[in-house]
């Protein structure tokens, strides 16, 4: 798995069409949630392995995506980009936080098991992850080729829609 999202740049986590973590595991597009696979603990455990090389955010098509270490400077420059696609930035719905961009946005599992979405600005989080802005262009032609890599177009990024 680590050698696919290495060579793709990013991976959605599930989708029935393009290359996810989900599909790789099970050979199989589901039409359910992952969680009620069989092989569910198993993908689980692949994607808390991922955790240390790919940040999850919601860039494809609105879906869960992982993206390689080597792109969050690509990642992190769009982010904080402040384009029109990521207005209003008044959002207080988290997802559409993460579906704009607006924050990293990491899920957290509270002592009751609940999964809570914590919200960080991508300023602190570049900070602590050492990771600095390259050129716009650059930073979206990085990541159009990652969507083409896993079998997607450039339409299913936020700043195409």
């Amino acid at each position: 798995m680590v050698a696919e999202l290495e060579r793709c740049g990013l991976l959605l986590q599930q989708d029935k069409k393009l290359t996810s973590v989900v599909g790789l595991v099970t050979g199989e597009s589901l039409p359910t949630s992952w969680w009620s696979h069989p092989r569910a603990q198993e993908i689980f455990n692949i994607l808390q392995r991922l955790d240390d090389i790919a940040l999850p955010t919601r860039l494809v098509a609105k879906k869960v995506t992982l993206v390689h270490r080597r792109l969050w400077p690509a990642l992190l420059t769009v982010a904080t980009s402040n384009e029109a696609w990521q207005r209003p930035v008044k959002e207080t719905d988290a997802k559409r936080i993460q579906e704009r961009l607006l924050a990293v946005a990491r899920e957290v599992h509270t002592e009751s098991g609940k999964h809570v979405v914590v919200l960080e600005p991508w300023s602190d989080w570049a900070k602590r992850e050492h990771v600095k802005p390259i050129a716009i262009d650059d930073a979206r032609a990085a990541l159009e080729q990652a969507v083409l890599n896993i079998g997607g177009t450039s339409r299913l990024l936020p700043w195409h829609h």
